[in-house]
């Protein structure tokens, strides 16, 4: 009997001090942005992202098998709206691998219209037959060109974000 009347004290406590906190959030006006655009103000600089919803196939595990081309989908947001292009390079990290290697494959995408949203996609690819079952692919994506070709992610003068996938072949 002890021990639940401890819990439940303890319990009305968290509740408590929770409540106050929510009270405290909602009566001094805290927002919380639903998106990159609600976020910002005309002179912040904010990394451009990538739409997962939209983005096909789906950001995680990809099933395919050899042979089976792969179109890949990209849809980005970049509040910032100094350009209309974004630039992606692909990477692959095989299960041996130490580090990510640049594949050579370079797109942009383009301003929807007068929106924050960007769009292309990288041509349908033999993922599984080029980079083997258990391979990840990492997109980054830049606000800026990137500088070299040698194909190091990090090597934009703008601002990146990233995102990946990994292959399941069957």
């Amino acid at each position: 009997m002890h021990q639940y009347s401890h819990r439940h004290r303890l319990a009305q406590r968290l509740l408590c001090r929770l409540s106050l906190m929510l009270a405290c959030a909602a009566t001094s006006g805290c927002l919380w942005p639903t998106s990159l655009t609600d976020a910002v103000t005309d002179n912040t600089a904010v990394r451009p992202v990538f739409d997962a919803g939209k983005t096909q196939p789906r950001f995680g595990n990809v099933p395919s098998s050899p042979g089976n081309r792969i179109e890949l989908d990209l849809f980005a947001e970049d509040p910032n709206g100094d350009g209309d292009l974004l630039h992606v390079r692909l990477f692959k990290l095989q299960p041996t691998d130490a580090q990510r290697i640049f594949t050579t494959l370079e797109i942009v995408l383009n301003r929807q219209g007068t929106t924050d949203i960007f769009s292309g996609y990288f041509p349908p690819n033999d993922l599984c037959g080029n980079f083997g079952d258990n391979a990840q692919l990492f997109v980054v994506l830049a606000d800026a060109p990137f500088v070299n070709d040698s194909g190091h992610e990090d090597e934009s003068n703008g601002l990146t974000s990233e995102n990946q996938w990994t292959l399941r072949c069957q």
